[in-house]
């Protein structure tokens, strides 16, 4: 990932962090399964070699299928 990338990726986050955790804990009801999908999200960003055009949606759904995963773990 290029250095323009990775600064893409740090300025999303920092903009959309509290409505990424406010999302995974609606999903989860549990703050620290919400604060794991939302690391894991992008920490498997980080180790892509590029970054979708529309980044927000993007992530938003990845969020939601990684705290969705959370909420089976947990079920099971």
């Amino acid at each position: 990932m290029s250095s323009t990338e990775t600064e893409a990726l740090r300025a999303f986050y920092v903009g959309s962090r509290q409505q990424l955790y406010t999302y995974a804990v609606s999903i989860t009801g549990n703050r620290e399964s919400a604060e794991d999908a939302i690391h894991g999200v992008f920490e498997q960003l980080l180790r892509r070699g590029d970054l979708p055009a529309d980044l927000r949606p993007y992530v938003f759904r990845c969020v939601r299928n990684a705290a969705l995963d959370a909420l089976r773990r947990t079920a099971a």
